[in-house]
C-alpha cells in the first residue's frame, strides 16, 4: 500500500500536465528526471540571463513574452530579497551586491522562472 500511494504521488504531477496541455502536445517525457522534478521542459529556453556569471555590475534577462513579464528578484541563499526589479527592458544594475551566488526569480503573468545567478 505505502509503495503503491508513493507511486502515485510521483506520477501526479506529470498526469496533471499531461492532461492540460491537451492531446495535441508532442513533448515526450522520460527517464528518472522526469519523476523528480514537476518542471515544465518546455520553458527552459524562455528566459536567458547574461553574462552570468557577471562580472560588469550589469546582467541582462530576456524573456519571450515581454508583454507577461511583471518583476524580477534577486534573494541570497538565506532566502533574503536583495534586488527587485519590476523593468527588464535594459540592463539590471547588479554593482551593489556582493560576489556570491543568489537565487533569480522572474515572474510572468502565468509562470515563474527560477534561475542561478553568480556574481564574481
Amino acid at each position: 500500500m505505502n509503495k503503491l500511494y508513493l507511486i502515485i504521488l510521483l506520477l501526479f504531477p506529470l498526469l496533471s500536465s499531461a492532461q492540460n496541455s491537451g492531446s495535441e502536445s508532442s513533448q515526450e517525457v522520460t527517464g528518472q528526471s522526469a519523476l523528480a522534478s514537476n518542471r515544465d521542459f518546455s520553458t527552459d529556453q524562455d528566459v536567458k540571463i547574461y553574462p552570468n556569471p557577471a562580472e560588469n555590475g550589469y546582467i541582462t534577462i530576456k524573456t519571450s513574452n515581454i508583454r507577461f513579464f511583471k518583476s524580477a528578484t534577486i534573494y541570497d541563499v538565506l532566502g533574503g530579497e536583495v534586488l527587485k526589479v519590476n523593468n527588464i527592458n535594459s540592463p539590471i544594475d547588479i554593482s551593489s551586491i556582493k560576489a556570491g551566488v543568489y537565487i533569480l526569480y522572474i515572474n510572468e503573468i502565468v509562470k515563474t522562472f527560477t534561475r542561478k545567478l553568480v556574481i564574481q
